[in-house]
């Protein structure tokens, strides 16, 4: 990679997107960046302004024209009315645009395309059963990708943390042990996850790498939940949490008290503290020979002492 390049970024701003345009700086690349905030005033990226829910056309051609990268990171994560219109309208409207552009596409999707996983393993080859507004949009618009006739890479992350995630499962799960109101239910729970410079590496090499063409990745590392426990403890500087209890006891004391409004026992949290699912990055690592460079425990230790 050492000639200049020219990268064009949706979502450029967003957590993700941020990083990789930072990446791309190092490099020395053209780097430029859509979204639908202004952009800080800088000598090192080109700005370019529009919403992909109601884009300006020669915005998004501008935006589009010379790249030899375009990454799709631009997503809507919390309002569900908006997220077809930016996951499936936008990604149509930013394809028609790139049409006649040579280059390659790279999308950052999410292993929810997959459905819910409780236990398990999913990988690229399990069928895609997309539950809920934000994956089932997100997996339509990988597939407007693949009809699309561009080159393209999918890149699908489990969650993705690191300081200023938008995410705010981890930093619950870090103040109820901070609080010390943290307790493990049941045996065998699995935690999947992958760290936000990690993530930003494989963008880039599914960006570069001919092996990756019209191809479809997981990116993921697990970790056993006593495992994350301590190490979310070491960085917040409290001790590990010890409690454990039975499931079903918990399970009946969801089914009665979960729906009520700011109850910490809800469904989704007990399904994310028994999870048994793993999310396989076998395909990644064999055919684009890449690694995790951050280990999960000291990752998420380095993640606890930022918002201590």
């Amino acid at each position: 990679m050492g000639n200049k390049r020219i990268i064009a970024i949706t979502g450029g701003t967003g957590f993700i997107g941020k990083s990789l345009a930072e990446k791309h700086i190092q490099l020395g690349d053209n780097v430029r960046v859509l979204s639908r905030r202004d952009g800080a005033p800088n000598n090192y990226t080109t700005h370019y302004k529009t919403d992909l829910i109601c884009p300006d056309a020669q915005v998004l051609r501008s935006f589009v024209d010379g790249a030899d990268v375009i990454y799709h990171c631009a997503g809507e994560l919390h309002d569900e009315i908006l997220m077809e219109r930016v996951h499936v309208d936008g990604t149509r409207v930013l394809l028609q645009a790139a049409q006649n552009s040579n280059g390659r596409w790279v999308q950052l999707s999410s292993v929810g395309a997959y459905g819910p996983c409780h236990a398990g393993i999913r990988n690229t080859s399990s069928q895609e059963m997309p539950q809920g507004s934000y994956e089932r949009t997100k997996t339509m618009s990988d597939r407007l990708v693949k009809e699309s006739g561009l080159d393209y890479t999918i890149l699908r992350p489990s969650i993705v943390f690191g300081e200023g995630m938008p995410n705010q499962s981890m930093r619950q799960m870090a103040s109820m042990i901070r609080m010390r109101m943290f307790f493990y239910v049941g045996r065998g729970a699995i935690m999947n996850y992958v760290h936000v410079d990690d993530v930003v590496r494989a963008l880039i090499v599914c960006g570069s790498s001919f092996r990756a063409l019209n191809k479809v990745y997981i990116l993921s590392d697990h970790i056993t939940i006593e495992e994350m426990v301590k190490s979310l403890s070491i960085g917040l500087g409290v001790k590990t949490p010890k409690l454990r209890l039975p499931t079903l006891p918990i399970y009946l004391l969801v089914k009665i008290f979960g729906n009520f409004p700011g109850s910490p026992l809800s469904q989704q949290r007990l399904n994310a503290i028994t999870n048994r699912c793993i999310y396989d990055s076998s395909l990644i690592k064999s055919e684009l020979e890449f690694a995790v460079e951050l280990r999960l425990q000291d990752a998420l230790i380095k993640y606890a002492q930022s918002i201590k």
